[in-house]
Parts: structure tokens; C-alpha cells; sequence
């Protein structure tokens, strides 16, 4: 995706993070959409990043807040 994921390796080994890529399959493709940061010990959605960084589309941002309220996380990111 072009961003920064690889910067939490060490803490996702740690397990002081975890990474998630929500995905859409358009066309019988599975194509991702955003990378997800979790807090664990907060069970709070902390950072959410597209392709190289860019803005959130509207069904994306429903797409996460629908994905977090499954889990059980809460989500705080600028709008």
C-alpha cells in the first residue's frame, strides 16, 4: 500500500500493536483499502491509512467503523 506499515514490525511482534487490512472484493477480486492500527490494551482503532496515505472515501470510513463495532473497538481518527 505504499505507506508506513513496516515501521510497527517490531511492535506487532511484540504484540503492543496489531495491523489490519480491511479489504473489499470488487469483481471477484480482492482488492485492499485500508490499513488498520489497533491498540490492544485499549481495544481502540488508533491510525487507518490508505494507498499512499490518501484521504478516506465515505464507504471506507463505513467500512471501518462497521469492521471496529464487530470487534468490539472503539474508533478515533480525525474525520
Amino acid at each position: 500500500m505504499q505507506h508506513c506499515v513496516l515501521s510497527y514490525a517490531a511492535a506487532a511482534r511484540a504484540g503492543t500493536v496489531s495491523i489490519w487490512s480491511l479489504r473489499l472484493t470488487l469483481a471477484g477480486r480482492e482488492v485492499s483499502r485500508v490499513t488498520v492500527r489497533v491498540a490492544p490494551d485499549s481495544r481502540a482503532v488508533v491510525e487507518a491509512r490508505r494507498r499512499c496515505n490518501a484521504a478516506f472515501q465515505p464507504h471506507e470510513r463505513e467500512l471501518l467503523q462497521s469492521w471496529a463495532s464487530i470487534q468490539g473497538l472503539s474508533v478515533d481518527l480525525a474525520p
